[in-house]
């Protein structure tokens, strides 16, 4: 490493590195090159969506507030200072083990959900699931992750469950 060619392919290399690590932290690398890759969108816009859910939750008379993955529970209630979100999902994951489905038997919920995967499933688990609006996070252009807020009437628990 002594030879001055060596030092400064390292030097650059680092340089590359921590300004791909940076600008990552502000948009995915993907999305500017016109690919979408869900696994790194879908960490972005918590803070948004958590404030629609809040605004939300004070103009609809809402029990709980669920998702469709534990993905989105998770980033979702880290977002919302809330450990009470819940996801339901044929999935089976740690919140099956946290969320009481019986103890919500008839209220409404706010329900996100990743627009790429539909809401097919949670569909069953209520009488009616209305679209409320998506909230698109953006950046430089690029829309970046686009989650969907429902809300769901009368939960239920289905009769195939």
């Amino acid at each position: 490493m002594r030879r001055t060619w060596v030092v400064a392919l390292h030097l650059m290399y680092g340089l590359t590195l921590a300004v791909l690590l940076a600008v990552s932290s502000v948009v995915p690398i993907s999305t500017l090159n016109g690919r979408s890759d869900w696994t790194l969108s879908s960490s972005f816009g918590w803070p948004e969506v958590a404030a629609r859910v809040e605004a939300l939750k004070g103009l609809h008379e809402v029990g709980f507030v669920a998702t469709t993955g534990y993905q989105i529970a998770a980033e979702l209630g880290y977002a919302m200072r809330d450990p009470d979100v819940v996801t339901i999902s044929p999935r089976h994951d740690q919140y099956d083990y946290w969320f009481r489905p019986e103890d919500h038997l008839g209220q409404d919920a706010l329900i996100v959900g990743d627009t790429r995967f539909g809401v097919e499933y949670v569909s069953r688990y209520f009488e009616e699931l209305v679209p409320l609006e998506q909230v698109p996070y953006e950046r430089f252009g690029y829309l970046i992750y686009e989650p969907a807020i429902y809300l769901g009437k009368r939960f239920r628990i289905p009769a195939d469950e």
